[in-house]
């Protein structure tokens, strides 16, 4: 679980990530076991009545800063990498210095693999 406080107009909400790992399984393969929750986004925003934060921009843009995490953090295995070797410009053992590639693989994070929900919650009335 991930816990991102949310701050727009001196108005604080709470947005909170369950069961990020599940997409990250799903794109290594793995199937959804059967009773297991889903991946989702949930913003707790008391101050949906006078629209203070823009629940859809929040979900896009925790869904890119997530992405762009995934991407530059993760660690390069079976799952999401595939080694191409290929000859380098210096001098190795044997004459030829032998460079290991990695392609990595596309992952994304969206609306699809990681829905939002805004569950009620109590509103405030003090906004001005």
């Amino acid at each position: 679980m991930l816990v991102f406080p949310v701050n727009y107009n001196a108005h604080w909400s709470l947005a909170v990530v369950t069961n990020l790992s599940m997409i990250v399984d799903a794109g290594a393969g793995e199937k959804e076991k059967e009773g297991e929750e889903t991946p989702k986004i949930f913003l707790m925003d008391s101050g949906r009545k006078f629209a203070a934060h823009s629940t859809k921009q929040i979900f896009k843009v925790l869904r890119t800063w997530l992405t762009s995490v995934w991407e530059n953090t993760r660690e390069v295995n079976n799952n999401n990498a595939e080694v191409v070797e290929g000859e380098g410009e210096g001098e190795g053992e044997g004459g030829v210095e032998v460079e290991a590639k990695i392609k990595k693989k596309k992952f994304k994070i969206n609306a699809m693999n990681l829905p939002g929900v805004a569950p009620l919650v109590p509103l405030q009335d003090n906004f001005r």
